[in-house]
């Protein structure tokens, strides 16, 4: 489905992410005029200084929906983005729906632990992510239930289970899947997006920089798209030392060397590069501070890239000299 934007006579439209203003109709919307009390709560919420990386995440309709649905269930907002996404897999999951009846609960057919779901989901994710697959036909999802079958130590999820209850398990009890038309696909393309990081993060620390490793050959092999903001932005969350060490500070030496050794050769990749500095900038500072100026980066302009690839490489350096510090000096205060 990627193939299709690149043919000549294809359009692609955007929809504008919605403003500051817009977002507060939004919400009050979803409340009657006797409950907007609930409404100033959350935007209020919103507005307060710590939660700004809220503004850019909740830009369309539906991913504000769920972050009502989170409020409803916690009456706070978490600092990290994968706690996001985990309160509302957990709002989703108690099969509770907050528009209607208190207490009314959906049935799990398959009868797994809240664990075992997650699981499926996390292997489910990452292989369709990087198979470019983002609406799932039945067929394909019984075929991702039989992979994990044949996954020896993760057979026994699926083993016992009929792959239309678990289906219907994940789209009806759970709702973490929905049906558009003879397809299925996540509330959001950043849940597929997290539950694929939240694989990764499963994996033992020898398997992740084997992982990480695979990920610099998907930048260097013209494959950057599929190593997306949200995926690289929750492993940097909750993976940040072998994450740093194993890609970011690998991938950002390996750009360097390139761009010194081909400075004035038309080889190098400057969009490509720009979307690696872009995404990283990002997760340090919380912006896109490329927003405005991705223009600016062309062939000629090739030591501004070398200028931010030293200036963040030298930021990374620094985090993990404190982290080690500060992990030192915990260490000798326990006389270990």
């Amino acid at each position: 489905m990627e193939n299709l934007y690149e043919l000549d006579s294809f359009h692609n439209f955007t929809i504008p992410p919605l403003t500051q203003e817009e977002r507060k109709l939004f919400i009050r919307k979803q409340f009657p005029s006797d409950n907007q009390h609930i409404a100033n709560i959350i935007i209020n919420k919103l507005s307060e200084k710590k939660n700004i990386q809220y503004h850019q995440l909740l830009n369309t309709p539906l991913l504000i929906i769920l972050c009502i649905l989170n409020f409803q269930y916690n009456r706070d907002l978490p600092l990290k983005k994968s706690e996001f996404y985990g309160r509302v897999f957990d709002a989703l999951y108690q099969g509770h729906d907050w528009r209607s009846k208190t207490g009314f609960e959906r049935t799990r057919r398959c009868k797994l632990m809240r664990e075992d779901y997650i699981s499926i989901l996390e292997i489910f994710s990452f292989y369709t992510h990087f198979k470019s697959i983002f609406l799932f036909s039945k067929e394909c999802i019984f075929e991702v239930f039989k992979i994990i079958r044949n996954l020896e130590k993760r057979n026994r999820l699926v083993k016992n289970t009929i792959d239309t209850y678990l289906l219907d398990d994940l789209t009806v009890a759970i709702n973490i899947l929905i049906i558009d038309g003879n397809y299925y696909s996540f509330p959001h393309k950043s849940f597929q997006e997290y539950f694929c990081a939240n694989y990764v993060i499963s994996k033992t620390e020898d398997e992740r920089k084997h992982i990480y490793a695979k990920f610099i050959d998907l930048f260097c092999n013209g494959k950057a798209h599929q190593l997306t903001f949200p995926i690289l932005s929750i492993l940097y969350e909750k993976d940040d030392i072998v994450f740093i060490n194993n890609f970011i500070l690998p991938l950002l030496n390996n750009i360097q060397r390139i761009i010194k050794k081909e400075i004035f050769c038309i080889s190098v990749d400057s969009q490509k590069i720009s979307y690696l500095l872009s995404m990283i900038n990002e997760m340090i500072y919380g912006f896109d501070e490329y927003a405005y100026n991705r223009g600016a980066f062309t062939l000629g302009k090739m030591e501004n890239h070398l200028y931010e690839i030293e200036k963040i490489t030298t930021y990374f350096y620094n985090s993990l000299k404190e982290r080690k510090d500060e992990n030192d000096f915990f260490i000798n205060e326990l006389n270990i």
